[in-house]
């Protein structure tokens, strides 16, 4: 639908009407190519609460410094099977935290969620990597 009312705004001379639309085209195609660092919460709230995450180790020690040493030296462990990412890390095993603090310190590194699963309890928020200058 867009190729055709960009094309009539072009052939009726609509001139704003085609710069708002070139403006609404440009702004879609850097959302669509803009890269994005996503991490994986996943809140179970039987047998008290277990939150576990995935995604880039980088990012998770990044983001939870109290879990840099548990990712350095845990080879064996189930959730470490990656060099770099990790599947389901139990986070509330290794520091205090509630699933009300996680997010709240994945919105305070500027995440926002982008899906989620209201049975499961899962979550995914995303960061918009910045560009470097």
């Amino acid at each position: 639908d867009f190729p055709q009312l960009y094309e009539e705004a072009r052939y009726y001379q609509l001139t704003p009407m085609v710069r708002e639309l070139e403006r609404w085209q440009a702004e879609r195609e850097a959302q669509r190519a803009a890269p994005c660092e996503c991490l994986v919460v996943r809140v179970t709230p039987d047998l008290g609460e277990r939150i576990a995450l995935s995604g880039e180790k980088v990012l998770i020690e990044e983001i939870f410094p109290e879990t840099g040493d548990v990712m350095c030296n845990s080879v064996n462990a189930g959730w470490n099977q990656d060099p770099t990412h990790v599947i389901r890390f139990p986070l509330n095993g290794y520091c205090r935290l509630n699933s009300v603090q996680v997010l709240e310190r994945l919105f305070q590194k500027g995440f926002s969620i982008k899906a989620s699963c209201g049975g499961g309890g899962r979550l995914v928020p995303v960061q918009r990597v910045r560009p470097v200058s």
